[in-house]
């Protein structure tokens, strides 16, 4: 919750550089509790007395099961809600894309972009250039005006960079990140 509030202050007065790293404090706070102990020659810690009052008002005050139990409810929801939102934005990806028309296979071909092209992976889409993760392969997606958006070696470039994608495996890295983000979709919320 600390990186969260300051980071905006921060990356007001530092810059973004510094703002992001506040989200180390969360993983120096789980570090912690494994470092070697300090010694108590160092610090000397008063022996706090607790008076009977005070005993029961530290119990109540302790978050009650209920609270928890709804907390947890309330992420499963926000989870399983982002989780449909996903499935729902790919299922309609998938049903916008459309094959490759024959010509434009033929112009690819005569571009000499490769000689060893599968034109199965290659579809149509309303967008700009990407590759996208369709079970059982990766698509690598193009506008309906590649060949007139592009010249021959633009497309070749466009394909090739679209290409090293796919071989470096970035649809599954993309992903893991939308399922990450799921998990952890308060995190979307900006104040």
């Amino acid at each position: 919750m600390l990186a969260l509030v300051c980071r905006k202050p921060a990356r007001r007065v530092f810059g973004a550089g510094p703002a992001f790293t506040l989200w180390l404090l969360p993983l120096l706070l789980a570090v912690l509790p494994y470092l070697p102990a300090v010694p108590s020659t160092w610090a000397a810690t008063p022996t706090i007395f607790l008076l009977p009052v005070a005993r029961a008002l530290i119990g109540q005050a302790a978050p009650s099961l209920s609270a928890m139990h709804w907390a947890a409810m309330l992420w499963m929801t926000g989870a399983l809600l982002c989780l449909i939102r996903l499935i729902v934005h790919h299922l309609r990806l998938v049903r916008q894309t459309r094959p490759l028309p024959a010509a434009v296979v033929e112009a690819l071909r005569a571009d000499q972009v490769d000689s060893d092209m599968d034109t199965r992976g290659l579809r149509l889409h309303p967008n700009e250039p990407a590759v996208f993760w369709a079970p059982p392969r990766s698509l690598l997606l193009l506008p309906p005006d590649f060949l007139d958006r592009f010249n021959s070696a633009e497309r070749r470039l466009v394909l090739r960079h679209e290409r090293a994608h796919l071989r470096r495996g970035d649809t599954w890295w993309n992903l893991l990140a939308e399922l990450a983000l799921a998990l952890l979709w308060f995190h979307r919320w900006r104040g």
